[in-house]
């Protein structure tokens, strides 16, 4: 019974799948869709993507950076200007 379900599982499962992902919508356009939750209009609300704050001395400490990898550095008056 067992060997009979797994396969049946990993179908079902394989069709649920999907290799996109979206925030705020149910029909991804990319691999990480994010959409505003109120688009138009003139609401107060922020929408947006915040990015990691690190002052200077930790962005300088970071070792084995992936290309693209996105930091805000908030503050300069840490570490030096070299590197």
């Amino acid at each position: 019974m067992e060997k009979k379900l797994l396969p049946l599982a990993a179908i079902l499962l394989g069709s649920i799948m999907f290799g996109q992902v979206g925030i705020n919508t149910a029909t991804p356009k990319s691999t990480l869709d994010i959409t505003a939750k109120t688009p138009t209009g003139s609401t107060t609300n922020a929408d947006g993507v915040l990015i990691p704050r690190v002052d200077r001395q930790r962005a300088l400490s970071m070792i084995s950076v992936e290309p693209s990898t996105l930091i805000y550095v908030n503050d300069v008056s840490t570490g030096t200007a070299t590197g």
